[in-house]
């Protein structure tokens, strides 16, 4: 009967034992895999945020550096604006001195003694100016009457009048004509678009050249 208590005792003892070894086993997988599977999940966490950083610092970069053909064609239209050119200019009535007969009454005083109405002047430009604009310029500096309309035969500013002489005050083929580096250009004064060192000449003529 001792006997057979003993061994029922030792066999209770033995099951207790399985199963606090199998729950202590069990534990320590479970701690063993959340421990993995925390830092894995932290490691996948710094390696998406560091990720993340990385495409969001590529994009502001991107974002930040300005295309190289916009800036080169920005600075190229700058530095073309802002060039600065230079010519002369100067007009006069010499013809009028040789045919003051013919000029009508009362414009002799417009006429200076010499025939110059503005002596050689250099003047700055931009690309793009005209010879027009130059005038223009030059005759409001000077305080230098002018008068011109709009031509629309031939679609450029016709020069009506210089310092008070008019078209056919001299003459039936007088009036104010031009000339660049020596010659007469084909088109108008509003045309004609000039280069770095060009000469213009506007004289009254009497005879229409």
């Amino acid at each position: 009967m001792k006997a057979n208590q003993k061994k029922r005792i030792s066999n209770i003892i033995m099951v207790a034992l399985i199963v606090v070894i199998a729950f202590c086993a069990l534990m320590a997988v479970g701690n063993l895999k959340g421990w993995f599977g925390h830092d894995e999940q932290e490691a996948t966490g710094d390696t998406v945020k560091a990720t993340q950083v990385t495409e969001e610092s590529a994009v502001a970069s991107d974002e930040d550096q300005p295309d190289e053909d916009v800036t080169e064609s920005k600075d190229e239209e700058a530095d073309s604006s802002k060039t600065v050119m230079k010519c002369t200019i100067s007009i006069n009535c010499k013809d009028i001195l040789s045919n003051m007969d013919d000029l009508t009454a009362g414009k002799g005083k417009y006429v200076p003694k010499n025939g110059t109405i503005l002596t050689t002047t250099s003047v700055e430009f931009k690309s793009g100016d005209t010879v027009f604009d130059v005038l223009k310029r030059v005759c409001s500096a000077a305080g230098i009457q002018l008068e011109y309309s709009d031509s629309s035969t031939y679609g450029t500013k016709y020069i009506e009048g210089i310092n008070h002489l008019y078209e056919f005050d001299c003459g039936q083929t007088s009036g104010w004509i031009f000339k660049v580096n020596g010659a007469y250009p084909n088109y108008g004064c509003s045309a004609y678009k000039l280069k770095d060192g060009d000469s213009i000449v506007w004289s009254y003529t009497c005879s229409g050249r």
